[in-house]
């Protein structure tokens, strides 16, 4: 079996198909599994990382069998590394092989026969957080949201795969800040409504042609500025400027040189500065960084030089002479 990144969040890893289902059943939503007679010897792992309204992870499997799965509120997104997934969807029946993408729908009861060394990603994505991302992006849905069954594997997919590995590598890391892992939800959400081809794909690319007003890019520094230490989401951008995201962005990087996440970030630093000068406070520079919204040390401590022209880590030295 292929090794996958998220090591610290293994949900079974077993050649026990009981095992397997019951550990299955409240993550994937896995009303049966039956391992086929012919299987000679059967093995699966699955890796699972939950987010609020996201989750991804990784199933393996050595021997072939049958899994039912209920119906939910998730859509799925299946990516086949090896093998073969014949997925089964209210009249709809498509093979997955290395190459083709299958999207399961929300709402419907599946059926999946997976062979000997099949191996996928998979996204779950609660359908109404879709509905909800989608409508800011475009600023509003006309109809319903539906996805195609399928699509290949293209050069425009690559993005996609390059975001997962970031947001999977993220992810698997312990004690992450919760305002970080909203914004990683928030990546995901947004890289699958731009990948996954839908009813709404070709208007939601159009959308990044109009710019908002300058005075909303003031808006939402201003909103910036007051919710520097809460979690970045789109919605929150949308709702607090009144325009789709896509066209905030635009609009930003059009009259300030830079995207509104450049600018969270150049607030997020100044604050850190503030709380890293304050003497006689008992912090660590890892706490600072966490409490100011930075999971990573490395780019925390390069992003402060750059601003500042000393390490952190000095400031904070200087500040308790």
């Amino acid at each position: 079996m292929p090794n996958s990144r998220l090591s610290n969040h293994t949900i079974v890893d077993s050649t026990n198909a009981e095992e397997v289902e019951a550990a299955l059943a409240g993550v994937w939503g896995i009303r049966s599994m039956r391992v086929l007679s012919d299987t000679p010897q059967f093995k699966a792992r699955t890796q699972f990382r939950r987010m609020k309204d996201a989750g991804i992870g990784y199933l393996d499997i050595a021997g072939g069998c049958v899994a039912e799965f209920e119906e939910s509120s998730v859509v799925r997104q299946k990516v086949c590394f090896s093998g073969t997934c014949k997925a089964s969807v209210g009249n709809s029946v498509y093979e997955l092989i290395p190459g083709l993408i299958g999207v399961l729908p929300h709402g419907e009861e599946s059926h999946c026969h997976y062979s000997n060394g099949y191996s996928e990603v998979v996204l779950r994505l609660d359908y109404a957080a879709l509905v909800k991302k989608l409508s800011l992006l475009m600023g509003g849905l006309p109809s319903t949201l539906q996805f195609d069954s399928t699509y290949q594997w293209s050069p425009a997919c690559e993005r996609f795969r390059r975001i997962i590995r970031f947001i999977v590598g993220e992810i698997n890391q312990p004690d992450l800040p919760d305002v970080y892992i909203d914004e990683l939800e928030q990546l995901l959400l947004s890289v699958f409504l731009h990948t996954a081809p839908h009813n709404f794909s070709d208007r939601l690319e159009r959308e990044g042609e109009r710019p908002a007003a300058p005075w909303r890019v003031r808006r939402l520094e201003d909103y910036l500025q007051a919710h520097w230490d809460k979690p970045l989401t789109i919605e929150a951008v949308a709702l607090a400027t009144g325009v789709s995201v896509r066209s905030i962005y635009a609009a930003f990087k059009a009259s300030r040189g830079y995207g509104p996440n450049a600018y969270l970030k150049k607030i997020r630093l100044e604050h850190a500065r503030e709380m890293l000068c304050k003497p006689g406070q008992n912090l660590t520079v890892t706490a600072i960084a966490f409490a100011c919204g930075f999971s990573n040390l490395g780019h925390f401590a390069a992003d402060y030089l750059e601003a500042f022209g000393e390490r952190p880590s000095d400031t904070l030295r200087r500040s308790r002479v």
